[in-house]
């Protein structure tokens, strides 16, 4: 494996790690603006290994690139999904919509190329699970805005930015190494 192939692999690991957390997160009821910086910090890592699997022009199954863009989307859409809970608890409905309908926009869009019947069942249904979450999410928001709040949606490009939080970082080899082996050396003393 050359140094670029192993620098997209890293990227793409890193991307599964910070998924991770932000599951978590999401499943401990973090509050919404810390969990829609963990998505955003997932949405870029993936997109950083998307670009460098495309850069390096490895010889990867041709699903990966199409696989790599959903995961972007999709957690595109989990911060937008997450910072609109942040607007519900200022009272700003509007940009509750707005989030919301660009999440949805997101999710209907991969959602609507991952039925080409080559994509895997199980991520097939991950994306579908949460372009339903995200769906009726936004159909609430609608509805509440239109019958109670009756604020104005401004476009998304006038709300901030959510920026990507990463709590994970790669491990150089030999620190690694040494952890495990600081680690196997101290199950060793607590035998004796």
């Amino acid at each position: 494996l050359g140094e670029d192939a192993i620098e997209v692999w890293q990227t793409l690991m890193l991307a599964q790690a910070q998924q991770c957390f932000f599951e978590k997160a999401a499943k401990d009821k973090l509050k919404p603006g810390v969990v829609a910086r963990l998505a955003a910090q997932v949405a870029t890592l993936y997109g950083t290994a998307a670009d460098g699997l495309r850069e390096a022009k490895l010889h990867t199954d041709k699903s990966w690139p199409q696989l790599l863009a959903w995961h972007v989307s999709t957690f595109q859409a989990w911060t937008q999904l997450h910072a609109a809970a942040e607007h519900v608890e200022a009272f700003e409905y509007g940009a509750q919509v707005a989030r919301l309908s660009h999440a949805q926009g997101l999710m209907g869009d991969v959602v609507k190329t991952c039925k080409d019947g080559r994509t895997p069942e199980a991520q097939a249904s991950y994306f579908n699970e949460a372009s339903d979450v995200v769906r009726h999410a936004a159909a609430d928001a609608v509805r509440h805005n239109n019958a109670v709040y009756h604020e104005r949606v401004p476009p998304l490009a006038s709300l901030d930015a959510i920026e990507g939080k990463c709590i994970v970082k790669a491990m150089p080899v030999a620190e690694l190494a040494a952890a495990a082996s600081s680690a196997a050396a101290d199950a060793d003393d607590a035998l004796f």
